[in-house]
C-alpha cells in the first residue's frame, strides 16, 4: 500500500482530476475553472480538500511528485483514523475492547474500503471528521460541552467534500428529539449559516466557477449503467451491511445505539441517492459501511453474551462467515503476498525510474508541439506541466451526453486539424471498454488523423496533409 502513496500514475481512475488542482493549490495558481471553457477542467469537490495537503507541499517546497505523495498521504492517514474513530463510538456504545477492535479491523480489512485508502479522494477525509463530530457529540454534548468543536467539525467535513452532510442531520434530529431546541437551531442554523457564507464568498471569488464544478456538473441523474453500482457495494461489504441491518432490527431501541442506527439508516439511503447521479461509485456507500462496522462489533458482542440454543448458534455462524470472510480473506492474500510486496518495496525505486522514463519519451513529443494537444491519458495530460486543453475525456464525455457540456468546439478544432498532437491510450480504430474519448471525438480523428508512432503504449496521431483525409488505415504510418 505505501507504493501506490508514490505511484507515478492514476491509482484510481479520475485520481488526476484532484492531482491537478492539488498541484495548482502547490503552485499558487486558481483552484476552479470554468470547465465550459478552455482548458477544460473539473473540479469536483469543496476547497478544504485541495488546500490542506496543497498549502502544505508549497510551505516545504515540494516537487509534484512529493506533492502527490503528500496528497495521497493525507488520504492515507485519514483511512487509519476512521478506524480508530470506529473503535472509540464502539466503546463508547458499550463495546468491549476486543469487540470494539474487531469493528475497526473490519473497516481496515473490508473489501469496499480498501481500494480508497491510498488514491487522492476526499471520502476517507470527510468520513474521518464526521465520525469525529460523532464521537466528540456523544462524549461531550449530553452536558452541553463541546458544541462548537461538533459544529466546526461538521463544516469542515463539509468543506472536504459537499456529500458529508450524514452526521449533520442525524445529530440535528437527537436534539430536536430530546427537546433540545437551543442547541438543536445552533446545529442546523449555525452549520448552514456557516456554510452559506462560505460558499457564496467561495463563489464570487472564483466568478461563478465554484458553483459550476462542485453543484452543477453533478446535477444530472446517472446513466442505466451506472446503476449498478449499489449493487457492487452491496455485495463487496455483504457481511457489514447485514450486521448494520440487523442490528437496526434487533438491537434496543432506545440506548447507546440508538443514534448509530438513526446514523446507519441516514447514511445508506443518502448513499442509495447519492450513487444514482452521474459519476456515482461505490465510495458513497463508505460512510454506512463504517458505520455498520460499529453496529456489527456491538452486535457480535451481544451475539457472544446471549446465544442460546442450536438455531442462534448456527444463524449467528452464518452471519459471521459473511462479516469476518471478506476480512480474513484480504488478511490471507495480504499475507499470501508478503514475499512480493517485500520484492516491490525493494525495487520500488528502480520500477519508478522506469515509469519516470516512460513517460518522459512521450513528454518530449508533446512539449515539441507546437499547436496543443488532446490527449486522453488523464495522467499523462496532468504530466505535461502545462494546463491542458481537456484534462478527462470520459467525464466531458459524458456530461456532454447529459446535456451540460457542449463539444461542438472541439469537434470543429479536430476536424480542422488544431491539435497539433492527439495521443490516445489505444488505436482509435479500436473499441475498449475504459476507452476516455466517446466515439464522436474518435470519427473525426481517425477521419482527420493519421498515425505517427507508438511511444511507451500511447498511440501518436499527427494530422494528415491536405488532401489525404480519410479513414486512417494501417498503411498510414509505415
Amino acid at each position: 500500500m505505501l507504493t501506490r502513496l508514490d505511484f507515478d500514475g492514476e491509482n484510481l481512475r479520475s485520481e488526476a482530476d484532484g492531482l491537478y488542482e492539488l498541484r495548482n493549490v502547490r503552485m499558487g495558481q486558481r483552484l476552479y475553472h470554468d470547465f465550459l471553457k478552455p482548458p477544460h477542467i473539473l473540479t469536483q469537490y469543496t476547497p478544504l480538500f485541495y488546500l490542506v495537503p496543497g498549502l502544505i507541499a508549497r510551505g516545504i517546497h515540494a516537487t509534484d511528485l512529493d506533492t502527490f505523495f503528500i496528497g495521497r498521504s493525507f488520504v492515507w492517514i485519514s483511512w487509519l483514523s476512521v478506524g480508530v474513530m470506529i473503535y472509540g463510538l464502539a466503546r463508547q456504545a458499550g463495546c468491549e475492547q476486543r469487540f470494539a477492535a474487531i469493528g475497526g479491523l473490519l473497516w481496515l480489512g473490508g473489501h469496499l474500503a480498501t481500494a480508497w485508502a491510498f488514491s487522492y479522494r476526499p471520502d476517507s477525509v470527510a468520513l474521518a471528521l464526521s465520525l469525529g463530530a460523532l464521537l466528540v457529540y456523544r462524549g461531550g454534548t449530553r452536558g452541553g460541552r463541546w458544541t462548537g468543536v461538533v459544529l466546526v467539525l461538521l463544516i469542515v467535513a463539509f468543506l472536504h467534500k459537499q456529500s458529508a452532510i450524514c452526521a449533520w442531520m442525524v445529530i440535528v434530529w437527537e436534539e430536536y428529539r430530546a427537546n433540545r431546541f437551543g442547541r438543536a437551531t445552533m446545529f442546523s442554523c449555525g452549520w448552514v449559516g456557516a456554510l452559506a457564507a462560505i460558499v457564496w464568498a467561495t463563489n464570487r471569488l472564483t466568478d461563478g466557477a465554484f458553483v459550476l464544478n462542485v453543484f452543477e456538473s453533478t446535477a444530472k441523474l446517472a446513466l442505466s449503467q451506472q446503476r449498478l453500482y449499489p449493487v457492487v457495494a452491496l455485495v463487496s461489504g455483504a457481511g457489514v451491511f447485514a450486521g448494520g441491518a440487523l442490528a437496526c432490527s434487533l438491537l434496543a431501541a432506545y440506548g447507546p445505539t440508538k443514534l448509530l442506527k438513526h446514523y446507519f439508516v441516514v447514511a445508506l439511503s443518502v448513499a442509495f441517492v447519492s450513487s444514482a447521479k452521474a459519476g456515482g461509485n461505490v465510495n458513497y456507500f463508505l460512510e454506512p459501511f463504517a458505520v455498520g462496522c460499529i453496529l456489527s462489533s456491538i452486535l457480535l458482542q451481544q451475539c457472544w453474551r446471549r446465544m442460546v440454543g442450536r438455531s442462534a448458534i448456527f444463524a449467528a455462524s452464518i452471519w459471521l462467515s459473511f462479516l469476518l470472510g471478506p476480512t480474513l480473506d484480504v488478511t490471507w492474500q495480504r499475507f499470501r503476498r508478503l514475499p512480493e510486496d517485500a520484492r516491490e518495496i525493494m525495487e520500488h525505486g528502480a520500477r519508478r525510474k522506469t515509469r519516470d522514463e516512460a513517460w518522459q519519451n512521450v513528454l518530449i513529443r508533446l512539449n515539441a508541439a507546437a499547436e496543443p494537444a488532446l490527449i486522453e491519458d488523464p495522467y499523462l495530460a496532468l504530466r505535461v506541466g502545462g494546463p491542458p486543453y481537456l484534462l478527462n475525456g470520459a467525464n466531458f464525455g459524458g456530461m456532454q451526453r447529459d446535456g451540460t457540456f457542449d463539444d461542438s468546439a472541439l469537434l470543429r478544432m479536430v476536424q480542422a486539424g488544431g491539435f497539433g498532437i492527439i495521443v490516445t491510450t489505444f488505436p482509435v480504430e479500436a473499441t475498449a471498454k475504459r476507452r476516455a474519448f466517446p466515439d464522436r471525438w474518435l470519427v473525426p480523428i481517425r477521419n482527420r488523423y493519421c498515425l505517427a508512432e507508438s511511444v511507451s503504449g500511447f498511440y501518436i496521431y499527427r494530422p494528415r496533409s491536405a488532401g489525404t483525409f480519410g479513414p486512417t488505415s494501417p498503411t498510414d504510418h509505415k
